[in-house]
């Protein structure tokens, strides 16, 4: 497979989800041409089983980059979760001698760096939220209390109760 944009040193490689779609794509990449290899019964089963959670994974990802920064990150956990199925797939598929370990350790290794680069995507702050994290702050440093809500009432809810 040709060399992830993601990595360091490469374009993207600060943006998580540069570097979480790059991973991604070439992990589906991979699992399809590792599932070419499987004998002809097992490329309607298993192979077709493995090429679906990848390109399942793939698809939502794209999808939540239509919609912007908070839907980017709800969309990589959701990925996340159909990659799940995927790693056992593979690891049946090496147990049922359909891939040799250098390749199976070679696949996981890349899962295991796509699930990491998702992960932080999920956990990234996109520009707006740092602004209005500022703000916040700002507003916390005196020109407003936290205490009081936009009417001027104290917040009862996070009110101590007297002893």
């Amino acid at each position: 497979m040709g060399a992830v944009n993601g990595e360091r040193g490469r374009p993207g490689a600060t943006n998580p989800a540069v570097r979480g779609w790059s991973l991604l794509d070439e992990l589906v990449l991979e699992v399809h041409a590792l599932s070419a290899r499987f004998p002809e019964e097992e490329r309607a089963g298993l192979g077709r089983a493995l090429r679906k959670a990848a390109v399942a994974s793939a698809a939502i990802l794209m999808r939540g980059t239509l919609a912007g920064e908070p839907e980017l990150r709800r969309a990589a956990g959701l990925s996340l979760r159909s990659l799940a199925p995927l790693r056992y797939q593979l690891y049946l598929a090496r147990r049922l001698n359909l891939m040799d370990l250098r390749r199976y350790r070679a696949v996981c290794m890349r899962h295991d760096r796509t699930v990491a680069a998702l992960t932080e995507l999920c956990e990234s702050e996109g520009p707006g939220e740092r602004l209005a994290k500022g703000r916040n702050a700002s507003l916390s440093a005196g020109l407003a209390s936290p205490d009081i809500l936009p009417g001027g009432e104290p917040d009862a809810i996070f009110a101590r109760p007297a002893d």
